[in-house]
């Protein structure tokens, strides 16, 4: 093999090293976008359904500590908290995101029954 046979080969093997490693951040960047992995929020809204704070500001329907609460579980992750009472929406904060929601059911507060559903999805695959 001459001389300028070695230099096509050795352009040759650096450019298919070159579209080789271009494949592969394209379908690496592509996956990342694609693929969404929601973790189901069930552990922190057990969390929060333990703190007595958390129970009373949603039978008083008290925005501000829930957000507090909340943001202090999850952070800064887009999430939604939204309260049922009686078939009916009570309350929402957060804004509308997409992911795996977890739902609670309380049964009462300060030794009266009324029942509140108390749903929670937090987005942050």
């Amino acid at each position: 093999m001459g001389r300028s046979g070695q230099v096509y080969l050795l352009d040759a093997i650096a450019a298919i090293v070159l579209l080789l490693t271009v494949c592969i951040l394209i379908c690496t960047v592509l996956r990342v976008h694609v693929t969404r992995v929601y973790t189901p929020p069930e552990g922190v809204l057990g969390i929060m359904a333990r703190d007595p704070r958390f129970v009373e500001a949603v039978y008083r329907g008290d925005v501000r500590v829930l957000e507090s609460i909340v943001r202090s579980c999850i952070g800064n992750m887009p999430y939604n908290l939204t309260v049922y009472a009686d078939g009916r929406k009570v309350l929402s904060i957060g804004g509308e995101v997409e992911g795996v929601s977890a739902v609670i059911q309380l049964t009462g507060y300060g030794g009266r029954v009324e029942e509140r559903l108390v749903c929670l999805i937090v987005s942050g695959g």
